[in-house]
């Protein structure tokens, strides 16, 4: 079904018994634990003053990131435990330094909550690891050699990469994204994975791409653009309130960021999915996803692309590993049964999802 995949399961460990010495990390660090990592130093807030180097520690997370760096008690706060490690570093390195000036292991995780399987040593150019549903969005966008496609919101690169990966040798993806930081990382999992050549990236906002230039010969520069109908394919996952996300400790959307996308037009994702209607080529394919619950964000959207756009049409994916979509935000019962939503309390072994895929019908 998805021949260039290779499916690692997540498997929760059944008991593991707490150590009566703790340390606290904060609550990205924890997330990254979730998925398989070891503890950086600079993560790390507590280290009680009676543990040494080589003790095993009970890892636990400040839930309500209360606890004050170089704290040197057990701390007495909400907290989680993910799982049980080796301290690596003594208290004193950790603290003697801003955590912005630390590096090195901190702790090795001997006992997570959750087993992962990480990259083998000497295969990170061959597997990139991303969730089943990100893999699928690119699947489903039916890449072909020779095709120009556009990544309007390509950080970090995983969907880029493996779009690039598809192409052969063979035609290019343009990769944008308007953090330079962020065009940074993606030209460099370009690289590691092998895939250069056919990746070339721009620090650019994608809801301003109004103008003349072929792909060809874009540059990037400022007061630049796309000409309209340039594209074989478009991949559209825009920033979004990222309630999908697992495991995640905390967010930082307030009621009133969430509101916006419902009560105010035009939302950000509806000026990006205007901006690929306009750069899609006739009979060109587009992928629209996020990795949020949200129905404002994802059927809202695609409804209002069917309803402002006729020459768009929703199309059935001819790999369907997700639920449908939900009524009451625009789209029909067909239309809903042609999207794909990925929740998971019926899905547990994905993320939260969505999916949609359009074609610009052919004049």
């Amino acid at each position: 079904m998805l021949e260039d995949v290779l499916y690692l399961p997540v498997i929760e460990a059944l008991s593991i018994e707490k150590p009566q010495k703790e340390i606290t990390i904060d609550t990205s660090t924890a997330t990254a634990v979730l998925r398989g990592a070891d503890i950086f130093a600079p993560g790390i807030l507590a280290v009680e003053s009676n543990v040494n180097v080589d003790d095993k520690v009970a890892i636990m997370v400040d839930l309500e990131k209360k606890c004050l760096r170089g704290y040197s008690e057990k701390f007495q706060g909400l907290k989680f435990h993910v799982g049980n490690g080796i301290l690596k570093k003594p208290r004193r390195a950790i603290f003697s330094k801003p955590s912005s000036e630390l590096s090195g292991d901190g702790v090795f995780m001997v006992e997570p909550l959750y087993r992962t399987c990480g990259i083998p040593l000497g295969l990170s150019h061959l597997v990139f690891l991303q969730n089943i549903t990100s893999t699928l969005t690119t699947r489903l966008l039916d890449v072909e050699p020779s095709h120009i496609i556009l990544d309007m919101c390509a950080s970090p690169g995983g969907k880029t990469v493996h779009i690039a990966s598809m192409l052969r040798g063979n035609g290019f993806v343009i990769a944008l994204d308007k953090n330079k930081y962020k065009i940074d990382r993606i030209r460099k999992n370009a690289q590691l994975c092998g895939v250069e050549s056919q990746v070339r990236t721009y620090a650019q906002n994608s809801t301003k791409l109004e103008g003349d230039l072929e792909p060809q010969n874009y540059k990037g520069l400022p007061g630049q653009g796309f000409a309209a109908n340039v594209f074989d394919r478009i991949m559209l996952d825009p920033p979004c309130t990222g309630f999908g996300q697992r495991p995640t400790f905390s967010t930082t959307k307030d009621v009133q960021e969430v509101r916006s996308f419902r009560e105010s037009q035009p939302a950000y994702q509806v000026r990006l999915m205007a901006q690929a209607v306009r750069l899609l080529k006739s009979g060109g394919t587009m992928i629209y996803s996020t990795c949020t619950l949200n129905p404002h964000e994802n059927e809202a959207v695609v409804a209002w692309c069917l309803k402002n756009y006729a020459d768009m049409e929703l199309l059935t994916p001819d790999t369907i590993l997700g639920g449908p979509g939900l009524a009451g935000y625009g789209l029909e019962a067909d239309a809903c049964s042609k999207v794909q939503r990925f929740d998971p309390v019926n899905n547990p072994e994905t993320v939260g999802f969505f999916i949609a895929k359009l074609r610009k019908i052919a004049s």
